[in-house]
């Protein structure tokens, strides 16, 4: 829904997520409060509550887990040359707007399973925070996934210990640790970079990029 009202009339992508993920949480606060026990389930939606989490949802989650992985093992070349360049993608005949939105329906259905644990207000810190933490430290793209995911299951295990034992809601504890490793990242990478172009100016003109080679896009034949 989010792919169709960006692109359709030439709503930004950033004012269609603005749109689309408020008037979904409205429904779902809507469709919870008729419902008893309102207020507790409010506060698990909204912050997440790790002794809520059933072994039903620890299976939807990784069935979820393995069928991203599955789906990114099959359709890796394709997501990435539609990624960086759809146009010369669509000549190739790929088709971009299925990539989008395969990629947009497996991103929601890991929301919708993780919501339990991490809560709904913190959901997409938990999403940009590992990639945006990985993205500093390589700028391989290929490198870049599982490192991702990595940081990720670190996260996640490291902030649910954390929440254990400061007694705090569990997504809270997800995303201050995410935050914090990404603070010490930046700062880290800012002062090598910073020492980098003193010691050699000419890189100062230079901006770090994703590398590629040819054969990591270009269908085969």
């Amino acid at each position: 829904l989010i792919e169709k009202t960006a692109h359709r009339r030439g709503i930004g992508a950033d004012a269609a997520i603005g749109i689309v993920t408020s008037a979904s949480f409205a429904l779902g606060i809507a469709v919870i409060s008729m419902r008893r026990g309102f207020r507790q389930n409010v506060e698990g939606v909204l912050f997440g509550n790790i002794l809520g989490v059933t072994n039903g949802d620890l299976l939807a989650i990784g069935g979820v887990t393995a069928a991203i992985g599955i789906a990114l093992f099959i359709g890796y070349k394709q997501l990435l040359f539609t990624t960086f360049d759809p146009d010369l993608a669509r000549i190739y005949g790929i088709r971009g707007d299925w990539v989008d939105t395969i990629f947009a329906l497996a991103l929601a259905a890991m929301i919708a399973v993780s919501m339990h644990i991490v809560g709904v207000t913190l959901i997409a810190a938990a999403i940009v925070i590992p990639p945006s933490t990985a993205r500093l430290l390589t700028h391989s793209f290929s490198r870049l996934l599982p490192l991702s995911a990595g940081l990720g299951a670190f996260y996640g295990f490291g902030g649910m210990l954390l929440s254990y034992v400061t007694d705090i809601a569990s997504g809270a504890a997800i995303v201050l640790l995410a935050a914090s490793i990404f603070a010490a990242v930046y700062a880290i990478t800012g002062a090598r970079r910073m020492l980098a172009t003193h010691s050699h100016p000419a890189l100062s003109s230079r901006r770090p990029h994703t590398h590629l080679a040819p054969s990591d896009i270009l269908p085969s034949d």
